[in-house]
């Protein structure tokens, strides 16, 4: 198993409603590919992490790179996992601001140990203790209830 971190720009300002159809498509396929993440939406920065087959994640990757709705991908890290760090999600996501996210810059003090050694990129620790301070896990799993 392996996973992707990336960066990218907005090539427009997104509404809610089109962050929304992004979402709904990124878990539509997701789930059909079997791939589990999250992605942050910040003043038009996005930021996600992919998780799952090799072949499948690259996939999604080239989709990513072909979507016009954003240019600049930048792939900040790509490796093998043993096990899933986001599977419960086919696509968490959260919009915040660069003030927000900036309260969280020095992961190295707040992230789990268990996940600092399982060899990921910081950019992944970065993203995954965003979500946990923030309440995402609370909030995704009361989403995903209402979901199913």
């Amino acid at each position: 198993m392996q996973y992707i971190c990336y960066v990218s720009a907005a090539t427009a300002p997104l509404s809610g409603e089109e962050l929304n159809k992004i979402v709904n498509t990124s878990r539509t396929n997701n789930k059909r590919d079997g791939i589990t993440g999250i992605m942050l939406y910040s003043e038009g920065t996005f930021m996600q992490v992919l998780e799952g087959e090799k072949k499948d994640i690259n996939a999604a990757f080239e989709r990513i790179n072909k979507d016009n709705r954003h240019t600049g991908v930048v792939k900040l890290a790509q490796g093998e996992i043993s096990e899933r760090h986001f599977g419960q999600w086919p696509m968490a996501f959260k919009k915040t601001t660069a003030k927000e996210f900036s309260k969280f810059s020095d992961f190295s003090e707040t992230a789990d140990p268990e996940i600092a050694e399982s060899g990921l990129h910081p950019s992944v620790l970065l993203l995954k203790d965003f979500f946990e301070k923030t309440g995402m896990y609370l909030a995704m799993g009361l989403l995903l209830s209402f979901v199913k």
